[in-house]
This record gives structure tokens, C-alpha cells and sequence, in this order.
């Protein structure tokens, strides 16, 4: 409910979601379909089941936060599978706007000092790693160093969208997402679509 009050219509006639014990955090997102990673716990003290804690040093786990995993996987519904991108220089639309968008709903959730926290994350990374290069590198940054294209194609992307809505607005900038989506559902797009919406 709330993706589609930002970016309108769920796009797929049904979503099915799968949660699975899984050794490392994360999960997958094809079309109208969800798989989100459960760490395994191990008994701690006084017997009590306790989460195996993912390793905060990501760029993309923000895991500390209920819900990141979900948030991220379904927001995928609409960036990366109803829009995907036409090359590797797109990919950013795929990944960079799930990333905001799970900052969006982790900030409906946590409010304005989560949402803060959420993007000095992206801000620590971003300025660890973009000298690798900008966004639209996309994959091609994976080979020389994972963490980049995480920290790049994903959260610095995150944060030129943060960026670009706090400076037209947020009802003109979920106006031209909507517009972007709905000119684009079904089919591949490229950043200079992107940009003309």
C-alpha cells in the first residue's frame, strides 16, 4: 500500500512471498514473486532463540532496521521488473530506486531521524567508493570491487534521487516517477528516459 501511493498500481496480478533460512542476509525479487533471506538463529542465553546479526560493514545492509529486506525486494516489483533497464548503464534504475525506495518506507517507519541515519549510511559509502565511478557504470564496477557497485550503482544512487526530489519537490518528483513508470511499465528503459521524465 504504501509503494503503490507513490508509484500507483501494484504492476503484477498477484505476489507471492517466500521466507527461507539462508546464510547470509538479502533476498531476490522476480516478477510478482519475493524471496527474503532469513539469517538461522542459534539458543542463547537462557535458551532463548537469537537472529545471526549480518555484518553492518555493507553498503547495502541496513538490516538494523525491521523491514529493510522486505522493503527493498518488493520495491523491485515496480524498479526492475515492471520498468528494467535497457543496458548495463541502466541497472541504477533497478537497484538505486529500490534503494530509495526502502529509505522512503524505513522513513515512514522510523521517521525523520531513521531516515537520517539511513542516508548518512549511503553518504559514509558513497564517499568511501564513488571514486570508482557514477551510476550508470553500473555491473561493470562489481569486477573491479563489489562493494562499490553497491555503494555506487545502489546507495549513491539512492542519494542523487534524495537530492533531486528535496530539489523539485516531492509531488513534481513522484509525479514524473509516476509518469516514468507508467510510459516504461512492461518494457526496458534507459537513464536519458529517466531524465526527460
Amino acid at each position: 500500500a504504501f509503494y503503490q501511493g507513490l508509484f500507483g498500481p501494484f504492476p503484477f496480478e498477484d505476489l507471492k512471498i517466500i521466507q527461507r533460512l539462508w546464510s547470509s542476509a538479502g533476498g531476490y525479487s522476480p516478477a510478482s514473486f519475493l524471496v527474503v533471506n532469513e539469517l538461522p538463529r542459534r539458543t542463547g542465553l537462557a535458551g532463548a532463540l537469537v537472529s545471526m546479526v549480518p555484518s553492518p560493514n555493507s553498503p547495502v545492509d541496513l538490516s538494523q532496521w525491521r523491514d529493510y529486506f522486505l522493503a527493498h525486494e518488493l520495491a523491485h516489483q515496480w524498479w526492475g521488473q515492471a520498468v528494467t533497464g535497457a543496458t548495463y548503464r541502466d541497472q541504477w534504475l533497478s537497484e538505486g530506486l529500490s534503494q530509495f525506495a526502502a529509505a522512503l518506507y524505513l522513513r515512514s517507519k522510523h521517521g525523520a531521524d531513521g531516515y537520517s541515519a539511513v542516508l548518512k549510511k549511503f553518504s559514509k559509502w558513497t564517499r568511501r567508493k564513488s571514486r570508482w565511478g557514477e551510476i550508470t557504470l553500473g555491473s561493470r564496477l562489481s569486477y573491479l570491487d563489489f562493494e562499490a557497485y553497491q555503494a555506487v550503482v545502489y546507495d549513491k544512487a539512492a542519494l542523487v534521487l534524495n537530492m533531486l526530489m528535496d530539489t523539485i519537490g516531492e509531488e513534481a518528483f513522484f509525479k514524473g516517477l509516476r509518469a516514468f513508470l507508467e510510459r516504461h511499465q512492461r518494457g526496458a528503459a534507459t537513464t536519458g528516459q529517466f531524465q526527460a521524465a
